[in-house]
């Protein structure tokens, strides 16, 4: 929690001092904030220190009394980064003694966000996030986009000289679900869940328990720009050569994420008892599905990241992967390799190299 702490446009947190103050960021600290998790304050973060000077101007567009939080997810317009960037706010709710300025908060900001760009899915769960911590005694903050804190980028300003929102205590929300999940049990999974049904008016059909009588639904979602599905109907003979999969759930549900509402594509998890996907943040969705499911993950050819395991493993589900070894479905939107060829040699791509980043977009064969 830091006083007199402010926003410029980028989200750079600014701390505010007087100049017979100590340094409120020492080298420790600093080593600390970026070593907390994946993400934590790594990236999408940046801290910078100023003297205030009596008398001096500054450009402050806003001042906000009471508590705040700013979260920052590390990549915009990602439905996965953005909700680790504010489910903290349902885990404090549950143990207020130990988080009680995020139960008491007045402010929720998005600084990097625009109200009328985000995505209709960071808005739903936002909005549900929202919802399930006030159940559970948490005052509802009020939302302010990056227009809203005057702090959307304008053509022609310096960094420097943008204008600041400042506020009397800033709540920093830090991200390191990549190591640790969602939740903190499955437990708090299927609390999540249960609210969801609430919210969103999904408890009216009450879905059948997996037995062995009972076939699997099976969910196959696609990509509707780049990491296509080049052979999706050798992925649906695979899966009706099991004899597990409910067929008629699986024609009439094979579908791509993101040109659904929110509420219809947790609607499609609540009924899914097996997901099949092409990597990609939409997996997310999986939180959704009832404990014990069983999420397969898509991966690139020579391409391996894990990011969704502590995610699904949070939510009480199975998460398995199928590496891809056909390197003649390497194709960037229907084009060739556009990465070196020594990024399909050796060890998958590591997501420090930053020349094969392409490799994650590629289009696939899925091995079958």
């Amino acid at each position: 929690v830091a006083r007199n702490a402010c926003l410029r446009r980028g989200g750079e947190v600014v701390l505010r001092r007087s100049g017979s103050a100590p340094p409120l960021l020492g080298d420790a600290l600093r080593r600390r904030l970026a070593s907390q998790g994946q993400y934590g304050f790594r990236f999408g973060w940046e801290f910078t220190e100023v003297e205030v000077v009596d008398g001096a101007s500054e450009q402050m567009v806003h001042w906000m009394p009471g508590p705040a939080a700013v979260a920052l997810p590390a990549y915009g317009r990602n439905v996965h980064h953005f909700a680790e960037s504010v489910i903290m706010l349902f885990h404090a709710s549950l143990h207020p003694e130990i988080y009680p300025w995020l139960v008491s908060l007045e402010h929720l900001l998005l600084p990097l966000t625009s109200g009328e760009q985000e995505l209709e899915w960071n808005l739903g769960f936002l909005d549900l996030v929202l919802f399930a911590a006030a159940e559970h005694g948490a005052t509802r903050p009020l939302v302010h986009f990056a227009e809203d804190l005057g702090l959307w980028p304008r053509e022609g300003a310096n960094r420097g000289e943008a204008p600041m929102a400042c506020f009397e205590q800033l709540v920093l929300l830090g991200m390191t679900t990549s190591e640790f999940g969602l939740f903190a049990h499955p437990r708090e999974a299927d609390l999540f869940r249960a609210h969801a049904d609430v919210h969103l008016g999904l408890g009216g059909t009450p879905v059948p328990a997996l037995g062995p009588e009972h076939q699997m639904r099976t969910f196959l979602v696609e990509r509707s720009g780049s990491r296509r599905l080049l052979n999706k109907g050798q992925v649906e003979e695979a899966i009706a050569f099991t004899g597990l999969a409910d067929l008629h759930f699986l024609n009439s549900t094979a579908r791509t994420f993101e040109l659904e509402s929110f509420r219809t594509q947790v609607s499609w998890m609540r009924q899914t008892d097996l997901l099949v996907a092409v990597h990609g943040s939409g997996i997310i969705n999986g939180i959704f599905m009832d404990p014990g499911s069983v999420v397969i993950d898509l991966l690139c050819p020579s391409f391996a990241e894990l990011t969704f395991t502590p995610t699904l493993l949070s939510a009480g589900h199975h998460f398995l992967f199928l590496p891809n070894t056909n390197l003649s479905s390497g194709t960037y939107q229907g084009t060739a390799r556009p990465v070196p060829a020594p990024c399909f040699e050796g060890l998958p791509f590591e997501a420090t190299a930053m020349e094969c980043l392409p490799i994650r977009n590629c289009d696939l064969y899925a091995d079958t």
